[in-house]
């Protein structure tokens, strides 16, 4: 009888402690920081499929959007954005300028010609880009020291590590820096 109590008794602890540990990984997923994007300004919305079958919401002319997600807030605007909201995938093309802040540590602000972006992670590609970053904590620059990079691609994946292709850096802002 006791071994069996004993068996019963192990058996009960690792169902509950199984629950527990599902419980405890499901409340992660539901407390993940999401990303809020907001549509402020379009002069026209439509809705298509992509190639590949996925639905679109396509904004044209005039477009003016925010990206929030915990600190960091973006914003953008652009002559057209497709949007597809179940891979949280934002593409934008002509005369984009986006902008992003995280609070009092740096603004940034690029400026090219097409972008692909992942809203859930904020990962993405910029082509043909010119940035624009202030930087408010850093140890061996002043606050008002601006970091200029021209580059043919500016890339971020989600650690928020950035890698340019062909690019130039000064912190001259003059229109033929040195």
């Amino acid at each position: 009888i006791v071994t069996r109590m004993k068996k019963e008794w192990l058996s009960n602890f690792l169902r509950f402690s199984l629950i527990s540990v599902c419980f405890f990984i499901a409340q992660s997923f539901l407390y993940a920081e999401q990303s809020v994007v907001t549509v402020h300004q379009a002069q026209r919305t439509e809705s298509k499929k992509s190639e590949d079958g996925h639905d679109l919401i396509v904004f044209s002319g005039d477009v003016y959007l925010t990206i929030e997600k915990g600190n960091v807030h973006i914003t953008i605007s652009a002559d057209k954005v497709n949007f597809d909201r179940e891979r949280d995938m934002l593409y934008a093309a002509d005369n984009i300028v986006m902008t992003e802040n995280n609070g009092d540590d740096y603004t940034r602000t690029l400026k090219g010609n097409s972008l692909l972006m992942n809203t859930s992670s904020l990962d993405g590609v910029f082509d043909d880009v010119l940035l624009k970053q202030n930087q408010a904590n850093s140890r061996n620059l002043s606050s008002e020291t601006t970091m200029i990079v021209s580059s043919e691609v500016f890339s971020r994946d989600s650690s928020g590590t950035i890698v340019f292709k062909r690019a130039r850096l000064t912190f001259c802002d003059d229109e033929n820096p040195h």
